[in-house]
């Protein structure tokens, strides 16, 4: 096991920009690598290489949070609970049913949950995908969703893998993968969720015990936010690549990314919502069969 341990300064604020009315409503990474290439979709211009794999290894690890004083939590609490107290609708059920503030959701061993973690290929390359790694039904990811049991999104955070490069159209191909917004609750909602292009935004309702299909996104450099106007304390965050070498750390702040490719200089990339964009951590190259642990620490502001 090789260990690497970095601190990252965040900044804790996570305001942004919505639009529409209802309920629920830079750096390098999602996508091949490439100057115009931000981390999301392919670059219009210029030829990319494939990394080439020497066999696959796994990337695994934790993050946790540091720096984070009572202060900044409870900066956190009292902003939640006012966005609670000031509810136009649904107050005295949301309140039943509130799980607190969700930014800074702590674990065992100060593991931070939500955080995207990902490998992305060098500048002018792309990752050409095995059938397996394409075949988003045998990955377990055929169907990702984010469900409304009560006045939260459930999950906070996902990856989506809508799509693969293909070298010889290049342009980007469909996984199959399909993606649902649920009311498993007994409210209305009316999920808004807000994005930069290549994606757009929309707000619409979806009634109690329904779900909604949202059409595919595109691979892109910003993340996907889900939001509610009605509730405005409900966050949602997707971020979506072109190959599946991607996730979220769990309740303790654990992540694993098997099957990445061995062999190649591969940029591994973080993000949270208390962050403005993605981060660069460091280069790695995996050798056959290895087991690269990471220790990624973020720095509560």
């Amino acid at each position: 096991m090789r260990y690497l341990h970095l601190t990252i300064l965040s900044s804790l604020v996570v305001a942004l920009a919505l639009l529409g009315v209802g309920c629920g409503g830079g750096p390098t990474g999602a996508g091949p690598g490439g100057e115009t290439d931000k981390g999301g979709e392919t670059p219009k211009t210029g030829e990319l290489k494939p990394v080439v794999a020497e066999g696959r290894g796994t990337l695994k690890g934790t993050v946790v949070v540091a720096g984070l004083t009572p202060e900044i939590l409870e900066k956190a609490k009292a902003a939640h609970k006012k966005a609670l107290e000031e509810a136009k609708q649904d107050k005295e059920h949301c309140l039943q049913n509130d799980p607190g503030q969700q930014t800074w959701v702590v674990g065992a061993g100060d593991g931070l949950a939500n955080v995207f973690v990902w490998v992305a290929p060098p500048d002018g390359h792309y990752f050409n995908l095995d059938e397996k790694d394409r075949d988003v039904k045998a990955l377990g990811i055929e169907e990702v969703s984010i469900d409304q049991p009560h006045c939260a999104f459930i999950p906070r955070a996902v990856v989506l893998f809508p799509s693969y490069y293909d070298p010889q159209t290049k342009k980007q191909v469909p996984t199959g993968q399909k993606f649902t917004v649920k009311n498993s609750g007994t409210l209305n909602h009316n999920t808004n969720w807000q994005s930069a292009p290549p994606n757009r935004g929309d707000n619409k309702t979806v009634p109690p015990n329904s779900n909604l299909p949202i059409p595919a996104f595109r691979p892109a450099p910003r993340e996907i936010t889900f939001a509610c106007n009605i509730h405005p304390w409900m966050r949602a965050y997707a971020r979506v690549y072109d190959h599946p070498f991607a996730t979220v750390t769990d309740k303790d702040g654990k992540f694993e990314i098997k099957n990445v490719p061995a062999g190649a200089e591969l940029r591994l990339m973080y993000w949270h919502e208390s962050m403005k964009e993605p981060k660069e951590l460091k280069k790695i190259t995996l050798t056959k069969d290895e087991t690269l642990e990471e220790k990624i620490t973020i720095t509560a502001q």
